[in-house]
């Protein structure tokens, strides 16, 4: 990347979103024996909306659904595994409409234009000079007690996407956290093939 420029997302969490992102994660926790309607128990999502790619379901919904996840599934780092699955093939149209692009920064650029299509937590204030860029990412909501499952799904999914498009691994230099490092820390570092800090004043990467 060689342009220099600056972009930030929409500052408000939209009130409806892609039903995708339950879709995908209910498939993986599937596979360990988590009942399907126990994990859609209260969230007045039915086992039919979920293979219909344009089903669109409540910010609350979906938050419903994260909590009974974290509750039934018994992986503390599920987070992290389920952010390696929103791939581009996850983001429907937006995430076709990704690959098309002839660059990666036309193909992030598009992605931050119609990021409540992506089903973010977020704002990104994205700011790149030559090869050198910097992501700032602030909460739109206070996540309360799923804050760190829904940051590691945002900023694992947000590199499993830029790493296909870019089709490289090491990609990014340094990701900063707000939020102390859990016991699997070193997890991390596996999944975004970079140094990650915690405890950082504000989400970031370099």
């Amino acid at each position: 990347m060689s342009e220099k420029f600056h972009i930030r997302s929409r500052a408000d969490l939209p009130v409806y979103r892609s039903i995708n992102n339950v879709a995908t994660l209910m498939s993986l926790a599937d596979k360990y024996g988590i009942d399907a309607r126990a994990l859609l128990s209260g969230s007045g999502i039915e086992m039919n909306d979920l293979e219909d790619p344009l089903k669109l379901i409540t910010t609350v919904q979906e938050l419903s659904f994260c909590r009974k996840v974290i509750h039934l599934v018994p992986v503390p780092w599920m987070g992290l595994e389920f952010g390696q699955h929103l791939h581009l093939s996850a983001k429907g149209k937006v995430g076709m409409a990704a690959i098309c692009c002839e660059t990666a920064l036309d193909a992030l650029k598009m992605m931050i234009s119609y990021i409540d299509l992506l089903s973010s937590y977020f704002e990104y204030d994205i700011k790149i000079d030559g090869d050198i860029g910097y992501a700032r990412m602030k909460e739109l909501i206070n996540l309360n007690d799923i804050r760190r499952f829904i940051c590691e799904v945002e900023f694992v999914s947000l590199y499993t996407l830029v790493s296909l498009i870019l089709e490289e691994t090491a990609i990014f230099k340094e990701f900063r956290l707000a939020y102390p490092a859990p016991e699997y820390a070193d997890k991390y570092k596996e999944v975004l093939h970079c140094p990650v800090l915690f405890d950082a004043p504000e989400h970031m990467i370099v």
